[in-house]
């Protein structure tokens, strides 16, 4: 990978980065490229869809279901408003794009954080209040509606919410209305009928030792431990990474070399290793020692 001048790693799933590496060339020009820093194995993601124009990328692996992974490009319908148009999908057992229309319905927004792979499924929160979900192969689409006292929002930054996973449920967690120091807990409690139950109340100011934070703009939720009821912010302020056990109410604090007041939150990725050197897709390559270490967080 040493021809690339930029790698900026996006998304990591289960052991499998996905990275935009941007080539030195004065076009400016960008590969979408899928590495395994654990057996320092990486392979470059042919062109999308002619014509299409990205408005996000997600990508899932989980190894449990299948040996292969999948990139879903949501592209733009309308280069004014953002809205979801056409969705394309990348898997590594074809080894190609294939475009599955869209499913969802028109003039759908997303919010601009990350997608969680559950029951074969990616799930997406939308600045309509609506988690989407489509499955692998673009043929199975579903909305998941949220009850009233989720639907908390902001104008500018839309839902002031998180999804995540743990313990193979789908998790929501929203800022409490007219509340800024409180966060809800909310688990798809039966995942066919999309029932949702309240889980918790937790309080920012007693993980974070002060009032009136306010989610996304102070501090940002960043991952659920996926076995455990743990969460894991950031906080902006004071450089700080924070775990938060939801059942104990336990808080520990570790410090960030990095400094986020006068800069947008890092894209801190939770990885695991991924060990297995059994990835079924062409074209695998190999990066060097050195260049796997810069690629882990």
């Amino acid at each position: 990978m040493a021809s690339y001048r930029s790698i900026v790693p996006k998304i990591c799933c289960n052991g499998l980065l996905f990275c935009f590496c941007w080539k030195v060339s004065p076009r400016d020009e960008c590969d979408l490229v899928v590495c395994n820093p654990a057996t320092e194995k990486w392979v470059v993601l042919p062109d999308s869809v002619d014509g299409s124009i990205a408005l996000k990328y997600h990508f899932v692996f989980d190894p449990a279901i299948s040996p292969h992974f999948q990139v879903f490009e949501i592209t733009d319908a309308d280069e004014n408003y953002g809205s979801i148009g056409d969705v394309n999908i990348y898997s590594s057992e074809t080894g190609a794009w294939s475009c599955r229309g869209n499913g969802w319905g028109d003039e759908l927004q997303l919010v601009d954080r990350g997608g969680v792979f559950l029951n074969g499924m990616l799930h997406l929160l939308t600045y309509d209040l609506k988690i989407l979900a489509v499955d692998t192969k673009g043929k199975t689409w579903r909305t998941i509606p949220l009850l009233e006292p989720m639907t908390v929002s902001c104008f500018c930054r839309g839902p002031l919410a998180f999804i995540g996973q743990s313990q193979r449920r789908l998790y929501y967690i929203n800022m409490r209305v007219g509340e800024t120091s409180k966060l809800s807990v909310w688990i798809l409690d039966d995942y066919d009928s999309g029932e949702w139950i309240f889980k918790y109340n937790i309080s920012t100011a007693q993980i974070f030792g002060e009032k009136n934070l306010m989610f996304e703009r102070d501090y940002a939720l960043i991952a659920i431990h996926p076995e455990s009821n743990l969460i894991f912010f950031v906080c902006r302020c004071k450089d700080m990474l924070i775990s938060y056990d939801m059942d104990r109410g336990k808080v520990c604090v570790s410090n960030l070399k990095e400094h986020l007041c006068d800069r947008p939150f890092l894209p801190y990725l939770p990885y695991v290793p991924f060990l297995k050197d059994s990835l079924a897709a062409q074209g695998w390559k190999h990066i060097c020692s050195v260049e796997a270490n810069k690629l882990l967080p």
